[in-house]
């Protein structure tokens, strides 16, 4: 067995076990989050708009 072969075969079984996991959390997650948030979230930008936030030194 080659290293990448024996690399694909421990990623597809690392994927294979967690699945499970998460198809089974992802439902009761999405119900519980269901009236988050219950008002308008607001965002503080650190820059005027229009204006790019960082300039690459040239």
């Amino acid at each position: 067995m080659t290293a990448s072969t024996r690399r694909f075969m421990i990623t597809a079984a690392a994927a294979a076990a967690t699945a499970p996991l998460l198809l089974r959390a992802g439902p009761a997650a999405a119900q519980a989050a269901s009236g988050y948030p219950s008002r308008p979230v607001r965002l503080i930008v650190p820059f005027p708009p229009g204006r790019p936030p960082t300039s690459s030194p040239g």
